[in-house]
This record gives C-alpha cells, structure tokens and sequence, in this order.
C-alpha cells in the first residue's frame, strides 16, 4: 500500500476510534444536577443524570463508531463509502445531541427525570427547582462526535483505495495438484490423468 494510502487509513481509524471512545466515556459522566425542594419535614431531592441517562443516543452512536472501525478494516471499496457515510451521520447526532446540554435543563425536564428515576415521592406542582449542568462533559462529547465524523468522512472519500484485511484470507487461486510418482504429465491434464487411473488404464499412454 503507498505511504500516502496508509497514512490516510491510519489517520482515519484512530479519528473515529479516538471519537467514538471520547463520545462513550463522556457520556457516562454526570452532565446535569438537580435539588428539587419538597415540604418540611421532607428533605429535598438531589440527584445527577450522566450523558447516557439524559441522552442516550449518545453512547448507543459512540459503540456504533466503535464497531466502525472493525468494518472499516474488515471492508472494501463500496462498502467502505457507505460504513463511512454511516460514521459521519453519527458522528453529526453525537454533536448535536450534545451540544444543547451545555447549558443547564429546564424545570420540566428535570422534574421528568426525578419522576422516571422513581423519586418524585411528596411532590406538588410548584416546588423550587434548581438546575445545573457540567458543560465539559457533553462539549467532549459533541469534539468527540466531531473526530467520528471527520474520520468516517475521510474513509468514505478515500477509502475505496485502501486495502481490506479480509484479502490476507482469500483462497488461493486453484493451482495443478502434482502428479502420480512416476506419471509423466507432458501434455495431458490432471483431470484427464486422473480419468484414465479410475478407467484402469495407464495415464503415461498417449
């Protein structure tokens, strides 16, 4: 494979493998915190939701990008267009489900969430509700979807020219087995060698 062609390849796995892994891990850390306040004697609710629980696309598109990188070397020519047309879409949902966790959740949307955690137990309608978020997180993950894109872009654009892993394991094309001791195949094929000993007759005949 020609320098260029390799390096291209390379540049393009470890783009969508570093993504995906920066897009899986970011994912599982808390990306929102939440105090609901509830009437005394009740102590108010705080809990955290991590990337997975308030977006769970995300990690789902980062495991996608993972096993894109196996297909990658494990396909060829159009098929490498279209796994890197797929690992540029995900890379793009990634960032933009991301993206709108930066800031912090609206009042609605955490009160959804203390409720499908279970926890909404001695709550009315007009609670205080505080909100945070931990921007860092979801702006990782949204770069991370970015280098999944990027890498699967350039797998679509140039990956045709890259070789598959899969061709080290071709068959061999069929070559002429070798020839009974003492048959001499001068002329004669190995089928027609092979037809005249199940016939009983001397294949060294002509």
């Amino acid at each position: 494979m020609p320098g260029g062609a390799r390096r291209q390849m390379v540049v393009a796995l470890v783009s969508c493998a570093a993504g995906a892994g920066l897009a899986l891990l970011a994912g599982s850390q808390d990306w929102v915190s939440i105090t609901v306040s509830r009437a005394s004697p009740l102590p108010p609710i705080r809990l955290t939701g991590s990337g997975g629980t308030v977006e769970p696309l995300v990690p789902a598109l980062a495991v996608v990008g993972l096993a894109g990188v196996v297909g990658l070397l494990a396909t060829r020519r159009a098929g490498r267009l279209v796994l890197g047309g797929v690992l540029v879409l995900a890379g793009l949902a990634v960032v933009a489900r991301s993206l709108p966790h930066l800031a912090a959740p609206s009042r609605q949307f955490a009160l959804d969430l203390v409720e499908a955690r279970g926890r909404a137990v001695g709550l009315g309608r007009h609670e205080p509700v505080s909100t945070g978020a931990h921007p860092l997180w979801p702006l990782l993950a949204a770069a991370g979807g970015l280098g999944l894109a990027v890498g699967g872009g350039l797998a679509a654009w140039r990956g045709r020219s890259w070789p598959g892993m899969s061709g080290r394991y071709d068959a061999p094309a069929a070559r002429p087995g070798p020839a009974p001791a003492g048959v001499s195949t001068s002329g004669r094929s190995n089928a027609e060698l092979w037809d005249a000993l199940d016939d009983g007759r001397d294949p060294t005949e002509s």
